[in-house]
């Protein structure tokens, strides 16, 4: 499971993307949850106990009590994220601009993207506006093109800058000549869906879009798996909201999602556009929470109670124990975490088929292989070695947060792993500057880590079929790694830090004005400096010494930068300045703390979207085109956006004594 925690996905909710439609058929059907979709995103930033609960208590309709206690994997919440943290985020959101407009311009550039698939095409007359006000409602959605016959659903969409909403190239155009009756009805119908979206968007603030969905700012949340089958539960505040918000933008459009009941429940399905679709997503909601997920077109009813929960699990995660577990061990906060595990996950490759399993093989012509013991056992000893990734937050507070992934490995592999950590240059300087990114390792010893592990592997290689490959990948990875070359290289780098100060983007200049300094960490840096003087004559004759003085290099004028630059050694670094007053800065950027030796590091300031937006800006200017130009400045609008938010982020991955860990910290403006 990817350690990338909620909070980014908060911040960036306003990155929607188009790009994965498959056609304006498939459009129609989709866009009523794009404002679905983004709104969760916000949403999921802001989650607190329904009435009953309290910290650390599950209660009786937890989105956790529905979480099978056998799930690979999971992310959910055990308690809230303290509601002056949630009425900041979401002030900080709402300071840059209402969301709801930022939606609504992007739609417009969307329902753009729609009609330039019919450039070529005799014009038609209408063809839906997106750019003014919404059409009045269509009562059109049983024509067949814009229905599916018996499922409908909602596909998920990823985050993506609300400026990035290009419309895939696979169009109705793709199946269907774009200008025949078929393909300019599809059209016709995918931006009056447009049309009823923008209009529910528009002007509303963040607040105003989770409202519109029924969302409270604090919520419960899981998104776990049934067997490998995901299902995502969110609760809601205002049910009714939700249902009507997806009727409005159906009455608008014309375009009806298809509908079905299990029991008591009624839900709503989407299997695309192909008559011979295999499977279909589904979401409903229960009681007072949206349960998504997929099904096999022909779901049975047991099937459906299964996924939807009313059937819940004979042995359910009811009191959040495993993830309070983790959350334990892992020095985790309760607001929001999630695991992937590797036994468990192999457990389900290695079991029989479930019902649920047969229903979804057999509706895609499948048969559940079977694993030989061979194989089983090999499986189980890749999960021992790295059994599990994990993440969570282990700080937060209104202006600063924290939060920690880690790819568990078995101990002997993470002591190897940790005699590759070298020191990083320049840790403290970086704390303040624009923006930085570094890496270190010590490539010394990859050598002897490659040959212990390819000849343990010779001498008991891998024998399932499946996993052949590894035992030519890792003989490779030693033939590389032991080859002379890499060895004569490896211990002139250690280390890398580029600590940027300042970017000045200047008109007509290529390449701007910037000044900051760059530490490499070597063993021999007189062979390093060496090199760097037949690519810069002047650096070789400065006649450095290891004492870390600062010297200045002579005016160049073939040299592309023409800022003032230094540069200064010790015996375990070779540093360099640019611009000026960073002479100055030489010696923090060539100070080393034991204690800091991480893989990688990197980071900015919230200013750094601002030089983003110039960028476009000014890019936009050369385009020669209104709409490229407007699709531009809506990206910039977005950068400018962030910037409102960030004061500074900074990430990091470590090789510790748990194996891989990759650390973020956000702090807040």
């Amino acid at each position: 499971m990817a350690a990338t925690p909620r909070f980014r996905v908060c911040y960036h909710v306003d990155r929607v993307t188009l790009s994965h439609f498959r056609g304006h058929r498939t459009m129609r059907k989709l866009i009523p949850c794009l404002l679905v979709v983004g709104v969760f995103a916000i949403a999921g930033c802001k989650k607190e106990g329904t009435a009953g609960s309290g910290p650390g208590v599950v209660a009786a309709d937890d989105p956790l009590t529905y979480v099978p206690s056998d799930t690979p994997y999971l992310i959910a919440n055990i308690d809230p994220v303290p509601a002056d943290v949630t009425g900041y985020w979401i002030a900080q959101m709402d300071k840059g601009g209402k969301l709801g407009d930022l939606y609504a311009s992007q739609l417009d550039i969307a329902a753009k993207a729609v009609r330039d698939k019919a450039g070529n095409c005799p014009a038609s007359g209408g063809g839906g506006s997106a750019m003014q006000d919404p059409p009045e409602a269509q009562g059109d959605s049983d024509d067949p093109s814009s229905m599916q016959s018996d499922t409908a659903s909602a596909e998920s969409m990823n985050g993506s800058a609300p400026a990035d909403v290009p419309m895939s190239d696979a169009s109705v155009g793709s199946t269907v000549d774009a200008c025949s009756p078929e393909a300019i009805a599809a059209r016709e119908k995918t931006l009056k869906l447009i049309d009823a979206v923008k209009a529910e968007v528009a002007g509303k603030d963040a607040k105003g879009l989770l409202d519109l969905v029924g969302i409270a700012p604090q919520n419960h949340f899981a998104f776990y798996g049934i067997g490998v089958v995901p299902v995502m539960r969110l609760e809601l505040a205002k049910p009714d909201n939700l249902r009507a918000t997806i009727g409005r933008i159906e009455s608008a459009s014309g375009s009806k999602l298809a509908t079905g009941k299990v029991g008591n429940l009624d839900y709503w399905s989407y299997a695309g556009d192909s008559a011979d679709a295999k499977l279909q997503a589904v979401f409903a909601i229960s009681g007072n929470q949206l349960v998504a997920t997929i099904a096999p077109v022909k779901a049975s009813d047991a099937d459906l109670k299964t996924l939807f929960g009313i059937a819940k699990p004979a042995k359910a995660m009811g009191d959040g124990g495993d993830l309070a577990a983790l959350n334990k061990r892992m020095n985790y906060l309760s607001y929001g975490s999630g695991y992937f595990d590797s036994a468990k996950f192999v457990a389900v490759l290695k079991a029989p088929p479930s019902p649920l399993e047969t229903s979804f093989l057999t509706a895609i012509g499948e048969k559940k292989p079977a694993i030989d013991p061979v194989c089983a056992g090999e499986y189980d000893q890749i999960a021992a070695a790295w059994p599990r990734a994990s993440f969570g937050y282990t700080e937060m507070s209104t202006k600063h947060m924290v939060a920690r992934g880690v790819l568990e490995t078995r101990a002997d592999i993470a002591k190897d792993l940790e005699t590759l950590r070298a020191p990083m240059p320049g840790m403290k300087l970086a704390q303040d500057a624009l923006v930085d990114f570094g890496f270190s390792a010590d490539l010394t010893r990859l050598p002897a880590l490659a040959t212990k592990y390819a000849d343990a592997n010779a001498k008991s290689p891998w024998k399932c079929e499946h996993l052949a490959d590894l035992n030519v990948s890792t003989q490779k990875s030693k033939d590389s790694l032991t080859n002379p070359m890499f060895a004569g290289y490896a211990p002139m780098f250690h280390g890398f830090h580029a600590i940027v100060d300042k970017i000045d983007l200047k008109d007509g200049q290529p390449i701007p004005d910037f000044s900051g300094v760059v530490a490499i960490g070597s063993d021999n840096p007189a062979s390093l400096l060496a090199m760097a003087g037949s690519v810069v004559p002047s650096i070789g004759s400065l006649g450095l010494k290891p004492d870390g003085v600062p010297k200045a290099l002579p005016p160049s004028p073939n040299l592309p930068i023409q800022e003032p630059i230094s540069a200064a050694m010790t015996d375990k670094l070779l540093a360099i300045s640019i611009g000026a007053g960073e002479d100055a800065k030489l010696g923090d950027a060539m100070k080393i703390d034991a204690t800091q030796q991480p893989l990688f590091a990197g980071g900015a300031r919230g200013e750094l979207y601002h030089l983003i937006a110039t960028t476009m800006r000014k890019q936009a200017k050369n385009l020669g085109d209104a709409d490229a130009q407007k699709a531009m400045e809506q990206q910039a609008m977005a950068m400018d956006m962030y910037a409102t938010w960030f004061k500074r982020v900074q990430g990091s991955i470590d090789l510790t004594d748990q194996g891989i860990e990759f650390h973020e910290t956000v702090d807040m403006q």
